[in-house]
């Protein structure tokens, strides 16, 4: 990634990258595309490169952290974060409740998880994961158990504060359904079996 600024730099005190400038915000939405696809940890850290009368100066221009770059996260992420908080909230409210109301609040939370579907196209990993809570509200995934419950509520509470959703957490919030009991593989094996 390259950002070239054909301004004049006549005047070293002139500052032509400044945090608001259009420049700026090109460069952060470019590198809020790379980082994306890097760990929550990552910093970036972007220099000039200054020559002058033969003399090469390099100085830093800005310093950003993941959480910098996603202060002002984009609107579908963070109605996405809101959506998972209230179907943590549901998932909360199924515990200690006797058998009928547990079915009702059941059914109440695979509906809300439906509703995920509005959100496709933000990332592969979102979407993969999103596919995964539609197989989950479908057939006998749908019908829960304490462990199942207590998977759910620390998928939806993991993946309700992660800023972006790498391959890896990915990975571990799959894994920590599947060891909860859900068939991720339904829908394939159900293809699968002979007509």
């Amino acid at each position: 990634m390259a950002l070239t600024i054909t301004q004049s730099l006549n005047a070293p005190d002139e500052t032509y990258f400044t945090p608001h400038s259009w420049e700026t915000k090109t460069l952060k939405k470019a590198v809020q595309r790379e980082v994306s696809r890097a760990e929550t940890e990552t910093v970036i850290t972007i220099y000039a490169k200054i020559d002058r009368q033969g003399a090469t100066d390099l100085q830093q221009v800005v310093k950003w952290t993941h959480s910098d770059l996603y202060s002002y996260a984009q609107l579908p992420q963070v109605e996405l974060a809101n959506f998972f908080g209230t179907l943590l909230d549901l998932c909360n409210a199924l515990y200690d409740h006797d058998p009928l109301d547990f079915e009702v609040r059941t059914v109440s939370f695979w509906s809300e998880a439906r509703k995920l579907t509005q959100f496709f196209g933000m990332s592969d990993s979102y979407d993969e994961l999103l596919t995964t809570f539609q197989i989950l509200a479908v057939g006998y995934n749908s019908i829960l158990d304490s462990p199942k419950v207590a998977a759910l509520n620390t998928v939806l509470g993991r993946v309700r504060d992660v800023i972006n959703l790498n391959d890896e957490v990915l990975d571990e919030l799959l894994d920590t359904l599947a060891a909860a009991g859900f068939d991720l593989q339904s829908p394939m094996s159900f293809a699968a079996e002979p007509a």
